[in-house]
């Protein structure tokens, strides 16, 4: 099989992938309701988006966590920037979380391939393919958990190490 002809098959792959991947997740995504902890962390990034709290002070509301401090707040940082480009509607958090979603996606391909770069496309296709397959995956995204944001900036710090390690000044550390 030529190069050319064995880009084109790893590229459908990635586009069934990517269709099977809004196939799973934007019907949860995008219906009413929520998990309590997602519900909560949507209001905390609209009132800081509001002007309602300040980064290291998030507020809920005047009598329950006025003074929210019970996760770090890059989450809800993150979140009101989407507030305030998109407004207050249902589907804010909904999208940062199908963004994040994809976000993860990409940076599990870029983790793999750093291993294999004959066969990184091949093997990141099954790694994203095993991860879609978790029925957690699509309820954690689905209900705007913590978890969405904290998995990008992980798999960034992975990415970076990987390709660290690959470097070969580092070679000597090992």
């Amino acid at each position: 099989m030529n190069q050319i002809t064995g880009d084109k098959k790893i590229f459908n792959f990635y586009l069934i992938f990517a269709s099977l991947f809004l196939i799973i997740l934007t019907p949860a995504l995008f219906t009413d309701g929520m998990f309590m902890d997602g519900t909560i962390y949507a209001v905390l990034s609209r009132n800081l988006a509001e002007g309602n709290g300040t980064f290291w002070h998030l507020h809920f509301s005047d009598t329950l966590l006025s003074d929210f401090k019970e996760h770090p707040p890059l989450a809800f940082y993150l979140g009101s920037l989407l507030f305030k480009l998109l407004g207050d509607n249902i589907f804010t958090e909904r999208i940062y979380s199908l963004f994040t979603g994809v976000i993860t996606a990409v940076l599990i391909a870029l983790a793999v391939k750093t291993f294999d770069k004959n066969r990184g496309k091949e093997v990141s296709l099954i790694s994203l393919f095993v991860w879609l397959s978790f029925p957690l995956v699509n309820w954690t995204y689905a209900n705007n958990m913590l978890e969405n944001t904290m998995t990008v900036f992980i798999l960034i710090s992975t990415v970076f190490v990987l390709k660290s390690l690959k470097n070969d000044k580092n070679k000597t550390v090992l």
